[in-house]
């Protein structure tokens, strides 16, 4: 199964459980990483304990076996479910799976390999020593080694350096790349939670004052125009320990603003004096840092009012002059449904250097490329088809100028299309270095009109040799 496959049976036990789909009671030797129990804890304990306090027999519940199972899966990282995937009843094995299984390889078996395998770097050791003449092949048969492990391994091949003789091949969709999850990224495909409560989160823990203040202004006017008996209540509190009655006024006030300006006359004595900010600001302050009443009371504003881009846009005004930003981007996947809002808190206190542009490039090209995979590794490998270096990349930038985003990435300018090197190569008289050099620092175009030329001379110079007649 590929990556988005594997990853839909993920969200499907995160967000009903392991039993709606089964699962093999062998799962549990996978289930042994401390950390990711510690997370599963963290988040599921209560519900895990309570479980296991209504069980009176000494076996395991299938209830709280299911309920274990989906906490790990909830708290796991994408490359530890990989794993674990293939004893989940929805997951269907390929052909090469199924028949990998049951083969088990003797000692006698090993050696005979490493023994064929000694051959054929022998083989490949031999064909590199060849002369220039037999040079042609020299990149075709290492395009094959690294593109064919007995069957095709999706590997493509995407440009070729004749000076370094090192070949850039962007590994196939069964490649499991894990993107770098960055301290201010916000989004977390490993949590159910919507992207605005995420947010809400983050921002709260910031305890910036200023923020949460606009915040809760915002919620009082949204609350008060849906059911002011939330607010009435609370300023109804204040003024009986105040020992002093609610104005009457305030019942009948159709707005948050028209009850603040009734409650901050001068001489009143609970808000007397306060701006609106304060006013809000106390009515809401002991139930502020509870995370799922703010996502609530933001999530349920008519028409989608809070955490839209607007919204976002507004409480960055405020951000910016502590230095911080939020950041969010839409990524699209291949299907209709495959969008996704990710969110990141930038803060140049800490990252100086970094600007919203990188952030957007981070959420796009590493975690958008993850979520709908087309994350992988571009890898580097020599004449002697050894690993020399690898980058963490997002397949989607690589077209459709392949040669020249290996150029950025790597820094050679010496990288060339395959179709080019592959012709350069099969000139029957080859450029020698100073002549790649030169045809190198030409720009595509350049190379283009060049490698013509040299084929058009080299078909007319074969052409007078095959015509040339007998002297008379």
């Amino acid at each position: 199964m590929n990556n988005k496959e594997i990853k839909s049976i993920k969200q499907e036990i995160s967000e009903h459980s392991a039993l709606s789909i089964g699962f093999q009671e062998d799962i549990f030797a996978k289930m042994t990483n401390p950390l990711t129990w510690q997370e599963a804890i963290k988040n599921e304990g209560d519900d895990l304990a309570f479980m296991a306090k209504g069980i009176h027999h000494s076996d395991l519940d299938i209830g709280l076996k299911s309920a274990l199972v989906t906490a790990y899966v909830k708290a796991a990282t994408f490359e530890e479910f990989k794993e674990m995937a293939p004893y989940f009843f929805s997951y269907k094995k390929t052909d090469e799976e199924i028949l990998a299984e049951p083969i088990s390889i003797s000692r006698a078996m090993f050696l005979e390999f490493q023994h064929r395998s000694d051959k054929l770097f022998d083989y490949e050791n031999d064909a590199m020593r060849a002369d220039q003449a037999s040079s042609s092949q020299k990149l075709s048969q290492l395009i094959d080694h690294v593109t064919t492990s007995l069957v095709s391994n999706n590997n493509q091949p995407l440009a070729y350096n004749p000076l370094t003789q090192t070949l850039a091949v962007l590994d196939g969709w069964d490649y499991m790349v894990e993107p770098g999850f960055e301290d201010g990224l916000i989004s977390d495909y490993r949590r159910s939670e919507n992207e605005a409560k995420l947010i809400v989160e983050r921002l709260l823990d910031l305890d910036y004052q200023p923020l949460n203040e606009k915040v809760a202004v915002d919620i009082a006017v949204d609350d008060w125009q849906k059911d002011s008996d939330y607010l009435l209540d609370k300023l109804e509190t204040y003024y009986d320990e105040a020992e002093l009655p609610l104005p009457k006024a305030v019942r009948t006030a159709e707005s948050f603003e028209a009850a603040y300006r009734i409650v901050s006359q001068p001489g009143d004595g609970c808000f007397g004096g306060d701006n609106i900010q304060e006013v809000a600001w106390k009515l809401v302050e002991d139930e502020f840092y509870n995370h799922d009443f703010l996502a609530d009371k933001l999530n349920d504003a008519p028409g989608n009012a809070f955490l839209n881009t607007a919204y976002i846009s507004e409480l960055n005004d405020i951000l910016k002059e502590n230095n911080q930003e939020v950041v969010t981007r839409v990524v699209r996947g291949y299907s209709q449904g495959d969008v996704w809002s990710l969110s990141y808190l930038l803060d140049n206190n800490l990252d100086p250097d970094v600007t919203p542009e990188m952030v957007n490039a981070y959420l796009e090209h590493e975690i958008g490329a993850y979520y709908r995979g087309s994350l992988t590794s571009l890898s580097i490998y020599n004449q002697k088809n050894e690993l020399v270096d690898q980058y963490t990349v997002d397949s989607e930038e690589f077209w459709p100028n392949e040669s020249e985003k290996v150029q950025e990435l790597t820094g050679e300018r010496g990288f060339l299309a395959i179709e080019t090197a592959l012709a350069l190569e099969e000139l029957a008289d080859p450029l020698d270095r100073e002549g790649l050099k030169e045809f190198i620092s030409k720009s595509p175009e350049e190379q283009a009109v060049d490698l013509q030329i040299l084929q058009n001379d080299e078909k007319l110079s074969q052409r007078s040799t095959h015509t040339k007649g007998p002297r008379r």
